[in-house]
């Protein structure tokens, strides 16, 4: 059975290309169509082979194979893990299949209308990030489940209505943290204001709590 990209990884990369193309990378796309040697790849879009987009080693086919020798094979994305140039609003299947079709920056090229513009696809990246975002963090009866309303290098103050572990899963799909051990919840006893840690959320306090994460 293949392994799927976790939808916090899903997010890094979206985040990273997002970034580079902020930076000033340049737009490029290649669809090779040599018998035997086929190979579709756009700069801008997540079927980029910059390493630099997939940074983990979990995120591969062949973990090895990258951490030795840079090679870029990245496994595929879930059902919901959509390309921000991928003109399929609602997938029904693995969005890694047959993607060219559907892909703005391709079939642009195919049906010569104009080169994406870079606001253009930061404004996508944008939307795309804050989709995923929103899912991981989960919303019942309007408020979120999940909301980190404080980070910095080393910590973060989350609001949760759920469990200590189901929040801990969840803060790390939405800001992993770089290392193997991840955000953990802190055991200190309070909060820098004074207030006991966890406390009660004062807006929502019969269904949220505060918690102290760090790493």
């Amino acid at each position: 059975m293949s392994r799927i990209m976790t939808p916090g990884n899903h997010l890094l990369t979206l985040r990273i290309q997002r970034e580079l193309i902020a930076g000033g990378s340049k737009l490029w796309w290649d669809d090779d169509t040599t018998i035997g040697s086929k190979h579709t790849e756009c700069s801008w879009g997540l079927c980029t082979c910059n390493k630099m987009a997939y940074p983990l080693e979990e995120m591969h086919t062949w973990p090895d194979q990258f951490t030795e020798h840079g090679r870029v094979a990245p496994i595929d994305r879930g059902p919901d893990q959509k390309c921000p140039f991928d003109t399929q609003d609602t997938p029904k299947q693995y969005l890694s299949c047959g993607c060219f079709y559907r892909c703005m920056i391709f079939q642009s090229k195919v049906k010569g209308l104009k080169r994406m513009p870079r606001e253009k696809a930061l404004e996508l990246y944008d939307a795309e990030i804050k989709r995923i975002e929103d899912k991981i963090c989960g919303e019942k009866d309007g408020v979120k489940e999940v909301d980190i309303y404080c980070i910095g290098p080393l910590s973060c103050s989350v609001c949760s209505s759920l469990s200590p572990e189901e929040t801990v899963t969840r803060v790390n799909e939405l800001h992993p943290s770089g290392t193997k051990k991840g955000w953990v919840i802190s055991n200190q006893e309070k909060f820098a204001s004074g207030e006991p840690h966890p406390c009660h959320c004062q807006d929502h306090p019969e269904t949220h709590k505060h918690y102290y994460l760090e790493f």
